[in-house]
């Protein structure tokens, strides 16, 4: 009877501590609040961060542009307000510029298409760029 007991313990343990295995880090799109023991599963998403400087705000405000409309792999992103320019590039964990987390799902790297066209529906820039996990990768918007 002992040794069921003691086995039954032992077992339970090890059933639970299985359970509690994840990723536990809050930064990592597969945080587990419900894991205990990191497993080594935790990813992380590149970020793409779009930016210019105060000479192309200047350069487009001639042209009466407001914002610039930025798309990524075929989808609307968001804007950036030509307000929102900055003197040099803004560093990765600041909120200058405007950020996208780029998710590489458990890859390395995401080779992503992105448009960056201003307000009155005129393209500034075009292209691909390949997004590495967990870094990010600036693009200088400049007119």
């Amino acid at each position: 009877m002992k040794t069921r007991i003691v086995l039954f313990t032992l077992l339970s343990i090890i059933a639970i501590s299985c359970r509690n295995k994840g990723c536990i880090d809050p930064l990592s799109p597969d945080f587990d609040e419900r894991a205990i023991k990191d497993d080594n599963s935790c990813t992380y998403d590149g970020r793409l961060i779009f930016w210019f400087d105060e000479n192309t705000k200047d350069n487009l405000e001639v042209f009466g542009v407001n914002e610039l409309r930025i798309r990524t792999d075929g989808s609307f992103a968001g804007t950036i307000e030509l307000s929102e320019w900055v003197n040099q590039q803004p560093a990765c964990n600041s909120m200058d510029g405007f950020r996208q987390a780029i998710a590489t799902n458990g890859e390395d790297s995401k080779v992503v298409a992105y448009e960056v066209e201003d307000d009155l529906g005129f393209m500034i820039t075009s292209g691909m760029i390949t997004v590495p996990n967990s870094e990010c990768v600036w693009i200088e918007v400049v007119f």
